[in-house]
């Protein structure tokens, strides 16, 4: 039982980092930043986000609200966020790197970051699985039955489930 559990996590984890974002409503949260840092060396705002529990990785962060220009903040990814200095003529852009998202312009004091946060873990009293779309709990138990079956030294038995798993997420994926 307690393999279980331990493999429904995995699967709910895996399940959340393969599917698209828009079957992950309930797994969607607003976190306040707080008032910014200044970046030492680049002169950047940034703040720690390593206690977010981010999934997906910088893809994770979904929206960035600017509360100084009342905007929202482009998002770039880490290569394309090279700025001379702490200012941009583009208005508001962030990336994430080193578990930290970055801001520029200098000027922004404080976001909301929504992002994607890793799902519950489900436990013995817990019955069903809440935070994921209907459509996503059969794929969720068949890479579960998959890694039960792998970890029980049968692999041949975990490929039916692993890949009719995967068949439906490049099916959803798709739409």
């Amino acid at each position: 039982s307690a393999m279980k559990l331990v493999a429904i996590n995995s699967a709910t984890k895996t399940v959340a980092n393969l599917v698209r974002t828009d079957y992950l409503v309930d797994l969607i949260v607003k976190t306040d930043s707080g008032t910014l840092a200044t970046e030492g060396v680049t002169g950047y705002k940034c703040v720690d986000i390593s206690a977010l529990s981010l999934i997906k990785g910088f893809h994770g962060i979904l929206r960035v609200w600017d509360y100084t220009t009342n905007a929202w903040a482009t998002i770039l990814p880490p290569a394309d966020f090279q700025f001379p200095s702490a200012s941009s003529t583009y208005g508001t852009m962030a990336t994430v790197m080193d578990n930290k998202l970055y801001i520029v312009p200098s000027t922004c004091t404080n976001v909301d970051i929504w992002h994607l946060k890793e799902p519950t873990a489900i436990s013995a009293g817990t019955s069903e699985i809440t935070e994921f779309d209907p459509l996503l709990h059969e794929i969720i138990v068949d890479i579960a039955e998959s890694e039960l079956w792998r970890a029980d030294n049968r692999p041949e038995r975990g490929n039916a489930p692993y890949t009719n798993a995967m068949s439906k997420i490049n099916q959803i994926n798709q739409v």
